[in-house]
């Protein structure tokens, strides 16, 4: 046979698969594909999709409230015939899953807008409607570092012949850090009381960390008379309930009193901060004890009950006089 009858059989080929249809090049890339080898990788483009967000630069504070992260998705094709690709293809949408695959247990993440069509002459314009949310609890330990992983997925656009953008599936990580979360439960057997001048009375308060991290705990007793003797603790330090086991205390407000008073309010003032970090302190609790002398039961009644024993004595003294009259009178 001759170099020219060849020569018209290789250009008959050629020009046979160029203008062939669509699901004819189709199905010879799915026998290649049961083969072990795929003319995809050769001929089809591959998607490159990237996602910026804006750095998270304070740490996440357990049970604040919810983080939004806005998402920018773009995607770029590579390969020998990206540019082909991108040119034939121009006007199909490329779809893009957006899913989460890892975070931690006390973190609760969500993605709005999950799926992301983006028109193929369009795919390097971002895309902005997608966000991603946070939410921590106080099982997260307090200044770690965490992150979720995103898992994005495209699906694949078939061409003509030999053209054709690939599926792709590429995961991305969004770090951020915890913050401290200060929460310290606190129980009184009651708060009010009789003491006795003169003699310890003892206030005890229990103290339990149930924030996200070792704290240093403060107390400080205000409106103590100036002739009283009351003694505390400054401070001590309370493990976190998820990390130690030393996460609770009873401590003892020591009350020795004057003689010269009928009730006093003392005010307790107890005051978290995270162990290492005095300025990570939480608001104080404020805790008002009512004491009352206990021997001094007729300045009570004085300070307490005045009118009422006013008003006794003056229809006390009325009946005596009406009384006495009475009988002068008979």
């Amino acid at each position: 046979m001759s170099k020219k009858i060849y020569m018209i059989i290789i250009v008959f080929l050629i020009s046979f698969l160029m203008f062939s249809p669509n699901v004819f090049s189709n199905e010879i890339i799915k026998k290649q594909d049961k083969n072990g080898f795929s003319l995809k990788k050769i001929f089809y483009a591959a998607p490159l999709i990237s996602i910026e967000y804006e750095h998270i630069d304070e740490s996440v504070i357990p049970n604040s409230g919810i983080i939004e992260i806005p998402l920018e998705i773009t995607c770029s094709l590579t390969g020998l015939y990206a540019k082909k690709a991108e040119r034939r293809l121009k006007n199909k949408f490329l779809s893009i899953e957006l899913s989460i695959t890892e975070k931690s247990d006390w973190c609760y993440a969500s993605i709005t807008n999950k799926v992301v069509d983006i028109q193929v002459k369009n795919l390097e314009t971002p895309w902005t409607s997608s966000y991603l949310t946070i939410t921590v609890t106080e099982k997260a330990p307090a200044y770690t570092q965490a992150c979720v992983t995103i898992q994005a997925k495209s699906k694949e656009i078939k061409g003509f012949l030999f053209t054709g953008i690939l599926a792709e599936e590429q995961t991305f990580e969004i770090p951020f850090e915890i913050g401290y979360f200060s929460a310290l439960n606190i129980e009184i057997d009651k708060d009010r009381m009789e003491i006795t001048p003169f003699e310890q009375t003892n206030i005890p308060i229990k103290i339990v960390n149930l924030g996200n991290g070792p704290t240093e705990v403060q107390i400080d007793v205000q409106n103590i008379p100036d002739d009283w003797t009351v003694e505390y603790p400054d401070s001590f330090i309370l493990d976190s309930s998820i990390e130690g086991n030393d996460y609770e205390q009873e401590i003892d407000i020591n009350v020795i009193p004057s003689n010269s008073f009928s009730h006093q309010t003392l005010k307790i003032l107890i005051t978290g901060s995270y162990l290492g970090k005095p300025n990570s302190k939480s608001k104080p609790a404020i805790i008002n004890i009512g004491l009352e002398n206990g021997d001094s039961r007729i300045s009570n009644l004085f300070d307490y009950n005045l009118p009422i024993f006013l008003v006794t004595i003056f229809i006390i003294i009325s009946i005596i006089i009406f009384i006495k009259n009475k009988y002068k009178s008979k």
